[in-house]
């Protein structure tokens, strides 16, 4: 019915915080995302982008929905967003090769500059 979900989100709460990242590429904060590799599935890319990205690992991720996204190109994409919950962080060191430079657990609300869209649609997925 999607033929073009490309990509998968892992929005991940502990204690009603949401883990996000400050991805040093794009000099902004995001939730662990990124496309879906040759034979692999949308949650599998979503497990996977999450371990990349934050090096957190969660048994449980529900899938919530798909985001209609518009590309520069005029196309139209899908991304799948799951969510999940952790009790606690795992430690985080940022690696050289490291998308992230830094991970932290977010009310949603305190101002800490430009985050990924996608935030915004966390109520209409239920979050």
């Amino acid at each position: 019915m999607y033929p073009n979900v490309t990509g998968a989100f892992a929005i991940i709460t502990v204690n009603g915080m949401f883990l996000i990242g400050y991805n040093s590429w794009r000099g902004q904060w995001e939730f662990p995302a990124g496309g879906i590799e040759e034979k692999e599935t949308a949650r599998q890319a979503a497990v996977r982008e999450l371990f990349e990205e934050t090096h957190q690992t969660v048994d449980k991720l529900v899938f919530k929905g798909l985001f209609k996204v518009k590309t520069a190109k005029k196309d139209i994409i899908y991304q799948a967003a799951y969510y999940g919950k952790l009790d606690a962080l795992r430690p985080f060191v940022s690696g050289a090769n490291d998308e992230m430079a830094e991970i932290m657990l977010w009310d949603g609300l305190e101002d800490i500059g430009y985050v990924e869209r996608v935030v915004f649609l966390c109520p209409f997925l239920g979050l």
